[in-house]
């Protein structure tokens, strides 16, 4: 087992009945965040990839995680990804070196199993989602696979037999920042209606020339139907900008790519000249459209980097000794109705059993972003799961179809 570099092949020449066993390529694991910098007291999400070059399969895996506990904790391990798997989370360890014991001691051990075949691809398939959440500013933080931890806690991926396929183990690092620059509110939508995605900022104080906005929506598991509408010209509607009233001001249209999944905004000083601007407030709105089927999450992203569709294009232009740019994100949650938040067309026990669990009290907000839904419970709108949501949650129960 190895950290980084490419995946190697192991070579199973292994005679059983004078049949050859075929060759094997390892399975490398990945760690993909959603963000590179995060502000304090937000949610960082960041995929668990199986890759392997040949398309190799496996049934188990077990992988042992560690970071810097000072800045990150745990919040939960998603099973979001395309597989059914039978065994899967943070399983009661007290054999396996205790490290499920909390999530605030920067460490755990997460395990899969499957009754059938898992599939490592060329480009990385997604095994699960890591949901943690930011505690603190502080310099770049790892989150990594270690190869073990303990007497018994071993990063390994098994097919059957168990044949050992475990290749190359990730790492990657996020920067936790003190500040959110851009981003976009969490929000809720029923199927066939439209409604607008607002992005904002806060800045104090910073030298910044321009600032270029382009957002995408990325479906979660079990979601389907919405779209940004195709985009015309006239699709961005600038809000408000910190240059206003200077003479430097212009905003520019970019519609990055005319992809109906992307569409972006470039707000500039010209000529490209840093200022010190403080700004607190709606910058752009980007229209949103959904079917009448559409249902389901989609996480509502500032791209840059590697986003899902490409380039690195949302920035916001400061001087090289300023914080950090954090770019936050949103949730979208899209339902047929309210109390329907697995997307069965009722609303059942199992909604029932996540009202629970989503149910926070007056004036406390759920958590928006989590694999539950919690949205769809907020029957009134006001960001909490309260008793006036319980009342008509009982109004639209329907039982199951």
């Amino acid at each position: 087992m190895k950290r980084g570099g490419a995946n190697t092949v192991v070579m199973c020449a292994i005679m059983l009945g004078g049949v050859a066993r075929p060759v094997l390529a390892d399975v490398g694991l990945e760690l993909r965040p959603q963000l590179t910098t995060l502000a304090v007291g937000r949610v960082l999400e960041v995929g668990l990839y199986a890759v392997s070059k040949d398309n190799t399969t496996f049934t188990t895996i077990d992988v042992v995680l560690t970071w810097d506990s000072a800045n990150l904790h745990l919040l939960e391990v998603v099973n979001d990804g395309p597989h059914g798997w039978f065994l899967f989370g943070l399983i009661g360890d007290s054999r396996r070196d205790a490290l499920n014991n909390s999530l605030f001691d920067g460490n755990a051990f997460f395990q899969a199993v499957s009754f059938s075949p898992f599939t490592a691809t060329a480009s990385g398939a997604l095994v699960s989602t890591l949901r943690f959440e930011a505690d603190a500013d502080g310099t770049p933080v790892n989150i990594q696979i270690e190869t073990q931890l303990g007497a018994t806690s071993i990063t390994k991926i098994l097919q059957p037999g168990p044949v050992d396929v475990t290749g190359s183990l990730g790492a990657t690092t996020v920067e936790v920042a003190s500040e959110v620059f851009l981003f976009t509110a969490d929000m809720t939508v029923l199927s066939g209606f439209d409604d607008q995605i607002v992005v904002s900022a806060n800045v104090e104080a910073i030298d910044a020339s321009d600032v270029t906005i382009a957002v995408e929506l990325v479906p979660r598991r079990i979601a389907s139907g919405a779209s940004f509408t195709p985009a015309p010209a006239t699709d961005i509607e600038f809000i408000d900008h910190p240059w206003i009233g200077s003479s430097l001001e212009v905003a520019q249209d970019t519609d990055i790519t005319g992809d109906v999944s992307r569409n972006g905004a470039t707000i500039q000083a010209v000529p490209l000249v840093a200022a010190q601007v403080s700004f607190s407030g709606s910058l752009a709105s980007f229209p949103i459209t959904t079917t009448d089927g559409a249902c389901g999450q989609w996480d509502v992203r500032l791209c840059y980097g590697r986003c899902a569709l490409g380039d690195d294009i949302s920035w916001w232009s400061s001087a090289p000794d300023q914080l950090p740019t954090a770019l936050d994100h949103g949730v979208l949650t899209v339902v047929h109705v309210f109390g329907d938040g697995d997307c069965n067309l009722s609303v059942d026990m199992r909604d029932f059993s996540n009202f629970q669990a989503c149910f926070s009290g007056p004036g406390n907000s759920f958590d928006s972003s989590s694999s539950r839904r919690c949205a769809a419970y907020d029957f009134d709108n006001d960001l909490d799961v309260d008793g006036q949501d319980m009342r008509a949650f009982n109004d639209a129960t329907t039982g199951p179809l």
